[in-house]
């Protein structure tokens, strides 16, 4: 009997325990309202977009959205989306990234538009054919002046009679080196497509006006 009743009491006590895991785990904590129980994640707020102007010295300037859509084997792939062709405007979100292209003129750095309703987007293009052109004349530089310094240093410092025709030799490469990166230079950097991007006319005007507005004396 003694036993009987021992088995009971145990088979009870591991009722009243079982019994009470479910509402422990509904008690873990508050669930949020959602489909099946899972929390909702919140939706980020959209940015409001800015009606952008743009103006470019050369026909032909294309403002295109220009997207990251990840990396492979063979570099990076991006999505290019045209917009409109200067002049030109268009309402566009401040968190995207753009590009200036356009036949024979060099393509730009990427950039995103300013946070503000109205915004001035201006260009000043470079020449693709120059920019290419002093970048290969740099490049070529760039070798040359070394191999021609090394020559000129090494018979300095080593060379004999039977080594002296180095001497012209490596003269010629340091000149011609110069020379390339004295043209190239300019050539590349000075064709670049500059972006310039400043607050919107009106936008600009309204700020000012709020500025020169006389605000409230204090009477003594």
């Amino acid at each position: 009997m003694t036993t009987r009743a021992g088995l009971a009491a145990l088979f009870a006590l591991f009722g009243a325990f079982s019994s009470l895991l479910p509402s422990a785990r509904a008690d873990d904590g508050p669930v949020a309202p959602g489909g099946n129980g899972q929390t909702t994640p919140a939706t980020p707020p959209t940015p409001s977009p800015s009606h952008v102007a743009v103006e470019s010295d050369r026909p032909g300037t294309r403002l295109v959205a220009f997207d990251f859509l990840g990396s492979g084997l063979r570099g990076g792939y991006y999505q290019v989306a045209p917009i409109c062709t200067a002049p030109c405007a268009a309402d566009l979100v401040p968190s995207g990234t753009f590009r200036i292209i356009g036949p024979g003129l060099t393509p730009s750095a990427l950039f995103q538009i300013p946070p503000s309703p109205e915004v001035d987007l201006r260009v000043h293009t470079g020449s693709w054919g120059a920019s290419a052109t002093g970048m290969v004349l740099t490049i070529l530089g760039a070798a040359y002046v070394p191999v021609g310094g090394g020559l000129l240093a090494g018979q300095a410092a080593f060379g004999d009679e039977r080594s002296h025709a180095l001497v012209p030799l490596g003269g010629a490469f340091l000149g011609l080196g110069v020379l390339a990166l004295a043209v190239g230079l300019p050539l590349w950097l000075g064709n670049r497509t500059v972006v310039t991007l400043s607050e919107g006319g009106e936008a600009k005007m309204a700020r000012a006006a709020a500025a020169d507005a006389p605000g409230p004396r204090a009477e003594n």
